[in-house]
């Protein structure tokens, strides 16, 4: 399951969607995961092995643009037992990209373990808070103003 977030600047009427999470859309995200590792580690496919991966919301200090992509962490097989993690490169001006959420997902999480009742309706009112906690501090990659609000939130399976 995962997030739809429809992000808009208030000032120039800048408007995207992005998607947060896992679901049922990424069903082949391993062989994806692996794919990217190997594109932009050059480690071999037999040697990766997946440890997490989702698609996450990856933000450019460089140029402020936002990005869709595959948050992964990965070990390699015959290794330290160490996790790895992709950096990717903003298209634009070449500067590393950042995840935009990813506290969130994790807080998100401990909140649904710790409470049984109503998770889902606390999972939802928490994930809300916190996409538009972050988003304020944001400038839009347009026009610069710190106006980024979500114009809509939905799920995906």
């Amino acid at each position: 399951m995962g997030s739809i977030l429809d992000i808009g600047c208030s000032s120039c009427k800048y408007s995207n969607e992005y998607f947060l999470g896992t679901g049922d859309f990424f069903r082949e995200k391993n062989i994806k995961s692996i794919a990217i590792v190997n594109k932009i580690a050059g480690i071999d496919k037999s040697r990766i092995l997946i440890v997490n991966s989702f698609v996450q919301v990856f933000r450019c200090f460089g140029c402020n643009g936002l990005f869709n992509k595959m948050y992964i962490n990965y070990e390699v097989k015959d290794n330290l037992p160490l996790q790895y993690s992709i950096l990717y490169e903003c298209n634009k001006c070449r500067e590393p990209l950042y995840p935009l959420f990813s506290d969130g997902i994790h807080s998100t999480q401990q909140l649904i373990y710790q409470n049984e009742k109503n998770t889902d309706e606390l999972r939802a009112d928490y994930e809300l808070y916190y996409y538009e906690k972050v988003l304020k501090d944001i400038p839009c990659y347009k026009c610069g103003n710190r106006k980024l609000h979500l114009n809509a939130w939905g799920v995906f399976n």
